[in-house]
């Protein structure tokens, strides 16, 4: 903040400032022109990105198929897990024959050549919680087995603190 006294900054504020220079405003042709070319170039990205997908959609399909297969192969060793998401794997289908399937999420029946760059993360995301499921089931079933060995092996550690006396009196061999 300048102070009252001081000459050189009452100066500066009173100073003219520099006029505004008009920058003189597009025609409607030339305006025109700018949209079409931003349009055209935006078109070139999306069928850019369109032929890379389908480059790659075979790959990109056989990694998802391959995924759906394992779970589906799980799902019928899981029964405990597939009981539990029956929800979501009631809506799961696969025809191997055909090599489509259809998910909770996927809304129709998936094949390679319905398969759209924006379905893959979607699907990928679904067909990962449902993985998640049976990791989580995994270790549940996991944490039971060490928690009964390690029942067992207390009660072991018990018997054979035990007397004979004791031992025949509570019926332990």
């Amino acid at each position: 903040m300048p102070k009252k006294n001081n000459p050189a900054a009452s100066a500066e504020a009173t100073a003219p400032k520099p006029a505004k220079v008009a920058k003189p405003r597009p025609t409607a042709a030339e305006r025109k022109a700018a949209e079409a070319a931003r349009k055209a170039e935006y078109d070139a990205e999306v069928e850019a990105r369109r032929l890379a997908f389908e480059a790659i959609r075979p790959a990109v399909w056989y990694e998802l198929f391959a995924k759906v297969l394992r779970l589906y192969i799980l799902s019928d060793a899981y029964s405990e897990v597939y009981r539990e998401q029956a929800w979501w794997f009631n809506a799961f289908t696969v025809d191997v024959r055909l090599q489509t399937f259809k998910t909770e999420d996927a809304f129709s029946q998936v094949s390679m050549e319905s398969l759209s760059e924006h379905q893959v993360a979607r699907l990928h995301n679904g067909l990962d919680t449902a993985f998640g499921w049976f990791e989580a089931y995994d270790v549940e079933q996991e944490r039971k087995r060490r928690e009964a060995e390690e029942l067992a092996e207390r009660r072991r550690a018990a018997r054979a603190k035990l007397t004979d006396q004791e031992a025949k009196d509570l019926g332990v061999r």
